[in-house]
């Protein structure tokens, strides 16, 4: 998130307005990942276990539940990614979910190769929603996952304005 700085103001004004005076602030955010490889057994849903924080405001990820709680309703921009590290295992499922709602995103397909499942969603939060991701897959045996921050992280943040 992009919270300091000066913006110029446009052609024939004078001065700078800083991004936080704005009210150009997207906060709250976080991004969180799995730090090294996990498994998801056969025929099994199973929450992503994302252990490792790299940025978020306040305390707002627990890395214990897997959850993260914005602590401040508005729309919020939700992404989410995870890669196999098994290749031509057949079919997964990847969700986006909330105590609220329950499923709000979902991604499907078959793997054939060393795949990435890319999740993403706009959505309308409250400020208690909890929020998490989940996997489901259907190979016949237990399948791997890479772990660390490029390969199955999870992220949001709140729009500003909308």
């Amino acid at each position: 998130a992009i919270d300091s700085g000066t913006l110029a103001i446009a052609q024939g004004g004078t001065g700078a307005a800083t991004l936080a005076g704005a009210g150009l602030v997207n906060t709250p955010y976080f991004l969180a990942y799995r730090a090294t490889n996990w498994d998801v057994a056969n025929a099994s849903l199973t929450t992503i276990p994302l252990d490792t924080v790299l940025y978020q405001t306040g305390s707002t990820f627990n890395t214990g539940t897997y959850v993260w709680t914005p602590g401040e309703a508005g729309t919020y921009k939700l992404y989410a990614t995870t890669r196999s590290v098994d290749s031509s295992w057949g079919n997964f499922e990847m969700y986006i979910k909330t105590s609220v709602s329950g499923e709000v995103a979902r991604a499907q397909g078959t793997i054939t190769i060393s795949s990435t499942v890319n999740l993403s969603v706009i959505r309308t939060l409250t400020d208690s929603e909890n929020v998490f991701i989940t996997m489901y897959q259907d190979s016949g045996s237990t399948k791997t996952f890479t772990g660390g921050s490029p390969y199955t992280f999870f992220c949001g943040f709140k729009l500003i304005g909308a």
